[in-house]
């Protein structure tokens, strides 16, 4: 069974930095019988991903097929392998953001935190930059709705 994580789910970090992973997405992770997590940057937004361990190491098997030579896989390796750290909730569901992943996510302790469902993975951003990215996608999609139907959506 494919894990699904959907929908928008508002938290807040503590002191210590550390945010609850949603209910919803706690069961996913255990209804797939591995609660891990591996946290990276997000390639494309200004987020940090959550990858179920399984999808994680599709994704390392996927990077380490392409050609080692080429620029954009060595960037793609330095910026989510070099910086990405392996997480499990603690006995309240709350996992540990690093601070290298908070601070290029913008998000500080004691901050609000939306995690973004993604089907197979999930976003966290600082709530604020969601809003913008969120606006943002909207507008986008309104521009290139009518080419999704060249790619089968």
């Amino acid at each position: 069974m494919a894990l699904m994580f959907l929908g928008t789910h508002v938290k807040r970090t503590d002191a210590k930095s550390r945010v609850s992973v949603p209910a919803a997405f706690r069961r996913q992770l255990e209804s797939g019988g591995d609660p891990r997590l591996v946290l990276v940057r997000s390639l494309t937004e200004p987020c940090i991903t959550a990858y179920p361990m399984a999808k994680w190491e599709e994704r390392v098997a996927l990077v380490a097929a392409l050609p080692q030579s080429h620029q954009a896989v060595a960037l793609v390796k330095k910026l989510q392998f070099a910086c990405a750290a392996e997480v499990v909730a603690d006995g309240h569901g709350r996992i540990l953001l690093p601070q290298g992943l908070r601070e290029f996510a913008g998000i500080e302790p004691n901050a609000e935190v939306a995690a973004v469902g993604q089907g197979g993975t999930f976003d966290l951003y600082e709530v604020a930059r969601w809003h913008v990215e969120d606006a943002r996608t909207e507008s986008l999609l309104a521009e290139t709705l009518p080419s999704l139907a060249d790619v089968g959506l």
